[in-house]
């Protein structure tokens, strides 16, 4: 089904010429990445590394990029996971870096460009990225008003809520979609 290629990162897409993707499967591919994060929460070998970097694609035979199907690389060593971002970071002003990483996946998903090409100088320190550098830009995606404190994904509850209030919505809209268009993507 695949070529022998090598997979290409999610950030080297952005970086290609825009292609035609539709609102559809645009959807569906955040749809997926939700349900992703979901199944895989911050687990000690996700960890925080949960980015356009590590989120990769094969082509087909015919050399079209395979949306459908993202791969998540993620790291088995103890070294990778422990250099992780913690959950305990002092620095870190959300309450999950999960939750983080996936609002700004949406984000750039929906705009099909990196994070960093919505950037301005107020949103560095100094000059310097952060932790929290991205944060004004996604906060309305990750308000969380249902949480008090830091969120850890194995909690149950904290994964119902993720369930009713980012992947329900996303699902219905794919519906939608689907509905309107026959399927056709």
């Amino acid at each position: 089904m695949y070529s022998e290629s090598t997979p290409i990162a999610l950030r080297e897409l952005f970086n290609l010429p825009r292609p035609e993707i539709s609102k559809q499967r645009k959807l569906a591919l955040t749809l997926t990445l939700a349900y992703s994060l979901l199944q895989l929460y911050e687990g000690s070998w996700l960890g925080s590394v949960w980015d356009k970097d590590h989120i990769q694609f094969y082509r087909d035979s015919y050399g079209v990029v395979d949306l459908g199907r993202p791969y998540i690389e993620a790291a088995f060593d103890q070294d990778a996971c422990s250099a992780s971002t913690s959950l305990d970071d002092p620095e870190l002003h959300h309450l999950s870096p999960g939750l983080l990483s996936l609002g700004i996946l949406l984000i750039e998903v929906h705009r099909w460009k990196p994070i960093e090409d919505f950037r301005q100088v107020t949103d560095l320190i100094d000059g310097e990225v952060t932790v929290n550098t991205d944060m004004l830009v996604v906060d309305a995606c990750l308000h969380v008003p249902w949480a008090k404190a830091r969120v850890s994904l194995e909690d149950q509850g904290a994964r119902d809520c993720i369930y009713r209030t980012i992947i329900e919505p996303l699902q219905s809209e794919v519906n939608l979609i689907k509905q309107a268009t026959g399927g056709r993507g």
